[in-house]
């Protein structure tokens, strides 16, 4: 009935990585697309441009 820690689907990015990508996004905003090749290609990690509009609404930019 109640949550508990640890329930839900993890995080695939580490806070660091979030800041990165946030700066990826600076450099490329309009180009969700791109950023997540840069992801790929920085550190093999495969995520939805979806993923980085989650990330992106955490980090409290539209």
């Amino acid at each position: 009935m109640y949550n508990q820690p640890g329930r839900g689907c993890k995080s695939k990015f580490n806070p660091e990585q979030e800041e990165t990508i946030k700066e990826f996004v600076k450099q490329e905003p309009s180009q969700l697309n791109q950023v997540g090749q840069k992801v790929k290609e920085e550190w093999g990690i495969i995520s939805s441009k979806k993923t980085i509009q989650r990330i992106l609404k955490t980090l409290k930019m539209s």
